[in-house]
């Protein structure tokens, strides 16, 4: 039960030595806090990539939800953690998924002004045509110009 509690807090406050070290050693990697927030949720908040390669690789699950429905992919794109998000991609999750105040990786990008999670969300098939037509929140949230350019052309 400690080392899965180590486990939470190494990948919280990005401990990648003790992170990995716990991770190889067997620890629970499902284990989730009270706000069901599992390691791979704290490491791709924190941007630890190392650390959500090697959880991935011992079989963490990346298409999961926390108590306020964020995924694992939501928390590395409101984050600007574009490398993770790629990962995350690559591993299947849904990139339209929203969490339970109707608020997709998209959205959550926007509006705290990440570019280059934007842009790699639309090339890789964020529908923004089917999204602006529908939920226009995605043209109020923007912070920054360009990426309101980006969503309009």
């Amino acid at each position: 039960m400690m080392t899965e509690i180590r486990l939470l807090l190494s990948c919280k406050y990005n401990y990648n030595k003790i992170a990995n070290l716990l991770i190889d050693k067997g620890c629970d990697i499902q284990k989730v806090d009270k706000n069901g927030k599992t390691p791979i949720m704290f490491a791709c908040q924190r941007g630890a990539i190392s650390i959500v390669k090697r959880l991935i690789q011992r079989g963490a699950e990346t298409i999961i939800t926390n108590n306020d429905g964020d995924t694992p992919f939501s928390l590395s794109c409101s984050k600007g953690y574009t490398k993770i998000a790629n990962l995350l991609i690559d591993k299947g999750c849904i990139i339209l998924k929203p969490d339970k105040n109707g608020k997709t990786p998209l959205m959550l990008a926007c509006r705290r002004g990440h570019l280059s999670v934007v842009k790699r969300l639309i090339r890789r098939g964020a529908k923004l045509t089917k999204l602006i037509m529908t939920e226009t929140r995605h043209l109020r949230c923007p912070v920054d110009m360009v990426i309101v350019k980006l969503l309009i052309y």
